[in-house]
Order: structure tokens, then sequence, then C-alpha cells
């Protein structure tokens, strides 16, 4: 685990603010490890393009909405914004 922390940056409506690749290629990778995030966590939030996350070690539980999901190692998932 390293000491950097990170955290999601969102406007008042909880829109994410990151800019992603291009306006002809929006598309950025990330590997991150959850405890690394402020609180260990990552906040809600949302934005236009898709999101792909995949889970290579450890459990997690996912929150959607109204749905909670617990991943494991092998786990994904695909959202639209």
């Amino acid at each position: 685990m390293s000491n950097q922390q990170y955290f999601v940056p969102t406007n008042q409506y909880q829109q994410e603010k990151l800019n992603r690749g291009n306006i002809l290629f929006p598309l950025t990778t990330y590997h991150r490890d959850v405890h690394e995030y402020v609180g260990q966590e990552i906040i809600p939030h949302w934005h236009p393009e898709l999101e792909l996350f995949f889970l290579d070690e450890g459990s997690i539980q996912l929150s959607l909405a109204t749905h909670s999901y617990m991943l494991e190692p092998g786990d994904g998932f695909l959202m639209g914004s």
C-alpha cells in the first residue's frame, strides 16, 4: 500500500470532475487499491462515460442505488452513466 491518498472530485450534483482521454478517445485506465482512498471507500458519484471495474484481489461491497453486491477476486462490473 502506498502513502498516496486518492479521492473522487465531484461537483454539487455528485458528478465526477475528472476528464478522461480526449474528445476522440475518452478512455482512461486506473490501477488502484480502495484502501488508498480517503476513508478507504470510493464516494458515490456519476459521470457520462462507461465504467468497467475488475477486482483482482480481496473482496468489496459494491452499492449501486438500491442494490448492494459482494465482489470477490475475478468479479467485475460494467456500468453506464
